[in-house]
């Protein structure tokens, strides 16, 4: 691990030691320092442009990032940015252990969380001697290794040590970005949505847009493209949710906007802000017989470009009241009008069957959604 000369490299490297046990103590995994270059997560500090595809800004704004688990020679790796004011025990400058924790999280599997108050929330919330890992951040990590009961480990990041790097300046504490590069056989989903005109299924994942193949098994590789490319003059990224309404209008939630395309162009008018919390932070949304649902958290409700003041009378209403075995958090949402509804959550899709409001089966995603391994049906 690199160590930034603000602080003593024993502190840092016992904050790192306290940042990975918030997430050992409660799943099944298991960490060890090694020397070298022979580790699955390497810690280093960087500034500027460091030539990883996601250049640091100087004071402020994005504190770190750590890449995604994978086969990349990066995948796993955190970067701390270097012109940051570190600091341990005090609430003046930027807390090292807290944001390290947020980012091994990263780098063990998470993406952010839309509980404002998650250790994994997108935004660091300041010094807190106390902080811990919220329900939320427990479930989910449980959910990709399982819990810390288990007998033997399914995972075993291992951390190395580089040169330090010189830091100065004084930060503001922002947010903290995430970079990922994951491969096709592992990408997540941060939306989807079937565009109404060429009815295809779209994909967003930070930064791009990926479009799969006519048959709907596999990415059509030739298309991955940035998703400014594809949808002009701008796109967020990141996205919440994305979904195409009845009038083949596509809607991507981020945050507290609302942007609209028709044919893949922002509407005048848009991005709009979102004013009822509700629909600020959406974990996802689908379209089903004309009416449009999102999900967030464990809860869900109808929505409408023209709701203001709040949710229609007696939404939102917890998942399980009517999707029944679909699990909360939700990452994506997906009707093709098949007759299923389809929910995606880590390397799990969930096939809902919507005259019989049940939930059919949960399985791998990458066979029957993207072309890895011996192709099934959906």
């Amino acid at each position: 691990m690199g160590y930034t000369r603000q602080l003593g490299g024993a502190s840092q490297r016992r904050s790192f030691i306290n940042a990975f046990k918030k997430w050992s103590d409660v799943a099944n995994i298991n960490i060890r320092e090694v020397g070298g270059g022979d580790a699955d997560i390497l810690i280093d500090y960087k500034r500027r442009d460091h030539y990883d595809g996601s250049p640091f800004d100087g004071r402020g704004r994005t504190l770190a990032h750590a890449f995604f688990p994978g086969s990349h020679d990066i995948s796993g790796d955190t970067h701390f940015d270097d012109d940051e004011q570190w600091t341990l025990g005090t609430k003046e400058g930027t807390n090292l252990e807290i944001v390290a924790a947020h980012e091994f999280g990263h780098a063990l599997g998470l993406g952010h969380s839309s509980n404002s108050k998650a250790l994994m929330a997108p935004y660091y919330q300041g010094y807190d001697p106390d902080y811990k890992l919220l329900y939320d951040d427990i479930y989910r990590m449980t959910s990709l290794y399982g819990g810390r009961a288990a007998t033997r480990p399914t995972s075993r990041p291992r951390v190395t040590t580089r040169r330090p790097r010189v830091t100065t300046r004084r930060p503001r504490a922002t947010t903290k970005r995430p970079s990922t590069k994951p491969s096709i056989c592992d990408l997540k989903f941060d939306s989807l949505f079937m565009n109404g005109d060429d009815r295809r299924i779209y994909a967003f994942r930070y930064r791009k847009i990926y479009r799969f193949e006519s048959d709907q098994n596999g990415i059509e590789k030739s298309f991955t493209k940035v998703s400014r490319k594809v949808l002009t003059p701008r796109v967020p990224i990141n996205t919440g949710a994305a979904v195409v309404d009845r009038y083949r209008r596509l809607y991507v939630f981020k945050g507290n906007k609302l942007f609209r395309y028709t044919r893949f162009r922002l509407d005048a008018g848009f991005p709009k802000r979102i004013t009822i919390p509700f629909f600020q932070n959406v974990d996802a949304a689908l379209e089903y017989n004309n009416v449009i649902y999102v999900f967030k958290d464990d809860k869900f409700s109808i929505w409408h470009e023209n709701y203001s003041r709040s949710p229609p009378s007696g939404y939102p209403k917890p998942i399980s009241s009517y999707w029944k075995g679909i699990p909360n958090n939700v990452e994506a949402a997906l009707n093709i009008n098949d007759g299923y509804t389809y929910f995606f959550k880590g390397s799990k899709y969930f096939k809902y069957n919507n005259r019989y409001q049940r939930t059919e089966y949960r399985k791998d995603k990458a066979p029957a959604w993207l072309g890895c391994g011996r192709a099934v049906p959906k």
